[in-house]
């Protein structure tokens, strides 16, 4: 895998864990999905590329792909009797989501975009420059 792909799991993973991101925000007070019950917050886990052996074998990490979208399936209950999706006792559920939470995960994201960006144009800058030494 050359550079410039790493760089571009890197750009996919962020994009992804920000898609997620977005996602939750948006949906933190949906209480009725078209599978029936509230909205579950969902969490990209990611891992690297490669086996612990191979990394070692590199000059340079082989990239990040996701492992997994991972489901919360924890609600918080709020009393609201007149609300469609209460149930018998008066009690809405929520998705269980902390918007501080996710404005953190959301900034987090948006750094790492953007540092791969930055990463990826130094190496083009830097191709550009090593092609210019060769036509002398």
């Amino acid at each position: 895998m050359g550079l410039y792909e790493k760089i571009a799991s890197g750009m996919s993973a962020n994009k992804l864990f920000l898609d997620v991101t977005a996602n939750n925000i948006t949906n933190m007070n949906t209480t009725r999905t078209e599978q029936g019950g509230p909205y579950q917050r969902q969490s990209v886990v990611f891992k690297e590329k490669g086996s612990f052996n191979e990394f070692f074998q590199q000059e340079t990490g082989a990239g990040v792909e996701v492992e997994s979208v991972r489901q919360d399936s924890s609600f918080r209950t709020v009393y609201d009797p007149d609300h469609p999706d209460a149930d018998d006792k008066g009690f809405v559920k929520y998705p269980s989501i902390n918007i501080t939470a996710e404005m953190t995960n959301m900034v987090m994201a948006q750094r790492g975009y953007g540092a791969s960006v930055t990463l990826f144009n130094q190496v083009k800058e830097l191709n550009d420059k090593t092609m210019q030494i060769g036509k002398g």
